[in-house]
C-alpha cells in the first residue's frame, strides 16, 4: 500500500510526478511498439487570482474538483497526473488526434458549465490546454516540451482553449 500512496498526490488523489516518471520510462522503452499516445497538458487559468480572492482552501477545493472531473472524463487506461501547482497532465493511450481533441473539448465545456460553490461564492474557472503526440525516439523532456509550447500558445491566444501541438 505504501507504493500505491507514494505514487498519488495527497490532495487530488491523482497520480504524482513520481508515477509520471515511471509511466514515461515504460512508454519510451517500448521502442517500435509504442501505442499511439498523446498527452494533454492542462493549466487552470488565472488560478492565482482565485487563491488571492477566495483563499488557498478554495484553491484546494478547485484542484480536487478538477481532478474528479478529469478522471470522470477519461476512458479506461488513460491516466491523470498532477504535474505542478495548478497543472495536470493526462496521458491518453491508443488515441487518435480526433479522440484527443474530442476529450479535451468535452473537458473544457464541462469545466465552463460547472461552478464550484465555496462559502456561498460561485467560483467559475477555465482551462488552457496543450497537446502533443508521442513520436518515436521521444524523451520525456521532448514530449512534454511540445505540449508545453502548445499550452503557452493557448494562454497567449486568450486562454480557455486547446492548442494541438506537433
Amino acid at each position: 500500500i505504501l507504493e500505491k500512496t507514494s505514487n498519488l498526490d495527497p490532495l487530488t488523489r491523482t497520480y504524482n510526478r513520481r508515477a509520471l516518471d515511471t509511466y514515461f520510462d515504460a512508454l519510451c522503452n517500448t521502442q517500435g511498439k509504442t501505442p499511439d499516445s498523446r498527452i494533454l497538458l492542462i493549466d487552470i487559468d488565472d488560478f492565482k487570482v482565485v487563491n488571492d480572492k477566495y483563499g488557498h482552501l478554495a484553491g484546494d477545493r478547485i484542484l480536487i474538483f478538477l481532478a474528479k472531473l478529469l478522471n470522470s472524463s477519461l476512458r479506461d487506461g488513460d491516466k491523470v497526473f498532477r504535474f505542478g501547482g495548478e497543472e495536470f497532465l493526462i496521458l491518453l493511450n491508443r488515441s487518435t488526434d480526433k479522440a484527443c481533441e474530442s476529450i479535451a473539448h468535452r473537458i473544457l465545456e464541462s469545466v465552463r458549465t460547472n461552478n464550484l460553490l465555496y462559502k456561498a461564492h460561485k467560483i467559475n474557472i477555465t482551462l488552457s490546454m496543450g497537446s502533443a503526440r508521442f513520436k518515436e525516439g521521444d524523451t520525456f523532456e521532448s514530449f512534454i516540451e511540445r505540449a508545453d509550447k502548445a499550452l503557452f500558445k493557448a494562454k497567449s491566444n486568450g486562454k480557455d482553449q486547446l492548442v494541438i501541438g506537433t
